[in-house]
């Protein structure tokens, strides 16, 4: 188009060919051009990450003074690329914390930012195990529970925490502290220390060990003779009554974490009391003081009576010097008799009878008669003995 006044051109003919520009020397003047756009088209973006890539066409279209526009003419082809930035990004931590393991789980992506349009990458989940630390237990000894903190720490510092509270079996184990255990026969005192060291435990094992008093004992079993009262333990003097040992089972008792408590049990014996039979004896009869003692050929017999003269000497230190033939037991033994011509036995508690028979023999005849006095209980060891020879002379002729 060209437009001349107010006329418009919008055709110019020769000779039935249309004209498509006139120049007025190296100026088009027809069509008369007025501006000229430019432009481009543009593929869509094919993405291989990091890049992106299009093919972009450039053209221009002139525009003219009538408002109009010539054809769009292209230019050459070319790639375009851009590169994203790139950025790692994570979701908030998500922790699962037990008394067993302790654990956070995050899903992480990656980030690619073009300068229209951010891409990223599927998120994929990342676990981390935090290092587990359990605290020191505090323990409610009353009420037989027991607490603690376990923490679990995580790479970067961070650190939660879990709670486990337990019931569980409490026990105590101590001993008293009695200064001997054993007393003698002659009577006597022990004293248990009014302190003792306790171990508190925890499923049988020890957890701490505290100081305790004792605050009393308690009797277990008893035997008579021995008493107990407050921390002492008292045996008397057995003087000469004889006995085998006689013990008391104690355990002291105090008062912790609001329960009474028992000790292990102890035991207290008195020692035995026991005697040994001593010193001799005499005997009072005929021709007693001949050694040996002679006795008729034509046989007989002779009393003879005993005379003692004995003590008996105790464990518990004590001594009983009259002792009656009545609480001894006299025994008598002849070897070497054969024939048994010669005899000895009891005739009464203090007599002692000699029987012999004939004496038939050509020869004279000598044998010992052993005499020995034993305490008839048993717990009374010891013994006086004596010993006699008797002589009987032959009654042939």
């Amino acid at each position: 188009m060209y437009k001349v006044g107010e006329n418009l051109i919008t055709k110019v003919m020769i000779n039935n060919t249309e004209v498509k520009k006139i120049y007025h020397g190296e100026i088009p003047i027809y069509p008369n051009v007025t501006g000229q756009k430019e432009g481009r088209e543009e593929t869509e973006w094919i993405y291989n990450l990091p890049k992106r890539t299009r093919i972009v066409t450039p053209w221009t279209q002139d525009e003219y003074g009538d408002g109009s526009f010539g054809e769009i003419i292209y230019g050459t082809s070319f790639q375009e690329e851009e590169t994203a930035d790139i950025s790692e990004s994570y979701d908030m931590w998500e922790y699962s914390i037990t008394a067993d393991i302790g654990t956070r789980t995050r899903r992480v992506f990656t980030l690619y930012e073009f300068s229209d349009i951010i891409k990223q990458t599927e998120k994929i989940p990342e676990t981390e195990s935090g290092i587990r630390n359990i605290g020191d237990w505090e323990y409610n000894w009353t009420t037989e529970v027991r607490t603690t903190t376990i923490t679990y720490t995580f790479k970067d510092g961070v650190k939660q925490n879990f709670s486990i509270q337990e019931n569980g079996h409490v026990s105590y184990a101590y001993t008293i502290n009695p200064n001997a255990t054993t007393i003698a026969a002659g009577g006597g005192t022990i004293t248990v220390s009014s302190t003792s060291n306790i171990q508190k435990k925890w499923e049988g094992t020890t957890i701490t060990t505290i100081s305790t008093v004792i605050q009393s004992l308690k009797t277990i079993s008893t035997s008579v003779g021995i008493t107990v009262n407050g921390l002492s333990i008292s045996a008397a003097n057995r003087t000469t009554t004889t006995g085998d040992e006689r013990s008391v089972i104690i355990c002291g008792i105090t008062n912790i974490d609001g329960k009474s408590i028992e000790s292990t049990h102890v035991t207290i014996t008195q020692n035995a009391n026991r005697g040994t039979l001593q010193g001799s004896f005499s005997m009072q009869g005929r021709a007693i003081d001949q050694s040996p003692l002679p006795v008729y050929a034509t046989g007989g017999y002779d009393d003879y009576t005993i005379h003692p003269s004995l003590y008996v000497d105790y464990t518990s230190g004590s001594k009983e010097t009259t002792i009656n033939l009545t609480v001894c037991n006299i025994t008598t033994s002849i070897p070497n008799d054969p024939s048994q011509w010669l005899k000895a036995y009891i005739v009464n508690p203090d007599q002692i009878r000699i029987e012999y028979a004939r004496n038939d023999t050509n020869t004279t005849r000598v044998l010992p008669i052993n005499i020995t006095i034993k305490h008839t209980n048993s717990m009374i060891q010891g013994q006086a003995t004596k010993t006699l020879y008797i002589q009987q002379s032959t009654s042939y002729y």
